[in-house]
């Protein structure tokens, strides 16, 4: 099972390359969010990331995707990269120059009318990352990793050394006699400062991928676009589905909680730094979707590519089970990561882990109606899966707070999980085995509510807790080793 080992690969690099910039709030910047922007700030963040998420489905109209379709084949690749590259680059500065002149209102919507300018920072940094998005499409398809890698981190560098000097250096610089304007130095002008860092980050990586890498033929096949277009147009309300089911709770706390709109603020900020440590699960189910989906396309004709689906979809499940235990039993340290005054949300956390188990899975069960062109099926799917999202905050924030939210990802995400496993079973069957998935599941579930009780019940102090929780682990491992010892070998052999 070479395939597993490349595939592994694939998923750690593309970890390091795509998930560390696109999540730099939930790994190297959230100690250092949590501690210096205020709560109503850091939901502010929270809120317009999301929304900077939304736009990029937009700005993109799911390009990246399409592009795999129709640039599979070496002899298709040049037309239809720039094909795909021009229709989005024209896409995004048109979008950017008309929600640009709506900046006021659109700030309202989401936070307060004065924070326009906020608008304007997200606009800028989504239209550069939506033209750079085909790009890295096409180094992924290429599997040019590390290039993929060296620039993704060349924007996680300029960012966090701008940021750094902004909050942090700027003051040193006062201190050291250098006479910095007050007006620079508020504590207010922080999240502006966060903002400006990650659009020059962009600006740098767009430069990058051109000078370094692509030449560009001026010139649109327009028979070639009408057909990426149709296929692409569909994948619209996937992508818009899945930010609403994975990241716009962080809105729907702070419009539907009961409360001002400053204390919802403060409130979607701590339910915002949970997450960010349930992220962690996320981090990987994100790479392994990145580096899974061109995966799919490369294998569509082989003989075995329905058996390497299933045997893939089976590695993924039991590694996403271990990582679930590893959070859950290892919270008592792994909650520093966050500044004290921001962790009062920690108990969502093994819910939203499980509602991250389940969206990787999905990422694996969706493969059928990618390969078969029938993506009207995933838009259904999705726009289900953000109803139900939807309702569900509606009904339970009110009723018991932000624990709703977490609650109705995880709904979420199983029924999309079983709806596309029905319909894939009609159209594209891959021979999953269910029952070993599912038996992990449930087995780390059980673990995970033993621990639970012996913490609450024992009142154990931090040592025994640990050794506990470790022990338990450890059994994990062995079931795992014991039942599968010749499948997850194939992450290593040879």
């Amino acid at each position: 099972m070479s395939f597993l080992k490349q595939l592994a690969g694939e998923t750690a690099i593309y970890g390091i390359g795509h998930i560390v910039p696109r999540l730099l709030q939930y790994l190297f910047f959230t100690p250092f969010f949590t501690r210096y922007l205020s709560k109503a700030d850091y939901g502010a963040h929270g809120i317009y990331y999301m929304f900077g998420g939304l736009l990029m489905i937009f700005f993109t109209f799911r390009m990246e995707t399409t592009f795999f379709r129709f640039g599979s084949k070496k002899e298709d690749r040049a037309r239809s990269f720039t094909t795909a590259f021009l229709f989005v680059s024209a896409l995004s500065l048109f979008l950017f120059l008309l929600l640009g002149l709506n900046s006021s209102q659109i700030a309202a919507v989401l936070t307060i009318a004065d924070h326009r300018r906020f608008v304007w920072y997200m606009l800028g940094i989504i239209g550069l990352d939506a033209i750079a998005s085909i790009p890295f499409a096409r180094l992924r398809l290429e599997q040019k990793a590390l290039s993929y890698t060296w620039i993704k981190l060349t924007n996680v560098v300029i960012t966090i050394v701008l940021v750094l000097f902004f909050i942090l250096g700027l003051s040193k610089l006062n201190q050291w006699g250098w006479e910095v304007s007050e007006v620079w130095l508020d504590s207010s002008r922080y999240l502006d400062y966060i903002f400006v860092s990650n659009l020059t980050a962009s600006t740098v990586v767009v430069l990058i991928l051109f000078w370094k890498h692509f030449e560009i033929q001026w010139k649109i096949d327009v028979p070639l676009l009408k057909s990426m277009l149709r296929y692409g147009w569909p994948l619209l309300p996937v992508g818009i589905a899945g930010i609403i089911n994975t990241v716009g709770d962080q809105w729907m706390v702070k419009e539907f909680l009961e409360g001002d709109v400053i204390s919802n603020l403060e409130q979607s900020g701590i339910y915002t730094a949970a997450k960010r440590v349930a992220v962690l699960m996320g981090l990987f189910t994100t790479a392994y979707n990145y580096a899974v989906e061109p995966f799919f396309f490369r294998n569509a004709s082989k003989s075995d590519a329905k058996w390497m689906y299933a045997r893939t979809a089976e590695v993924f499940s039991i590694i996403s089970c271990l990582m679930m235990l590893g959070i859950v039993f290892y919270l008592d340290i792994i909650q520093y990561i966050l500044g004290e005054q921001m962790r009062g949300g920690l108990y969502i956390i093994p819910v939203a882990v499980m509602s991250f188990y389940f969206l990787g899975m999905y990422y694996n069960f969706s493969v059928w109606y990618k390969l078969t062109d029938k993506t009207i099926y995933g838009s259904f799917i999705s726009l289900v899966g953000a109803a139900i999202t939807i309702g569900l905050n509606l009904v339970l924030l009110p009723r018991i707070g932000y624990i709703g939210s977490s609650i109705a990802s995880l709904a979420c995400f199983l029924v999309m999980c079983i709806m596309c496993i029905y319909l894939g079973r009609k159209y594209y069957r891959v021979p999953y085995r269910f029952g070993r998935m599912l038996f992990f599941l449930m087995v780390s579930i059980a673990l995970m509510l033993l621990s639970y009780w012996m913490d609450v019940t024992l009142d154990l102090d931090f040592v025994t807790k640990l050794i506990i929780h470790t022990s338990l682990l450890l059994i994990f491992v062995g079931m795992i080793y014991l039942t599968e010892r010749d499948m997850m070998s194939g992450l290593f052999r040879k």
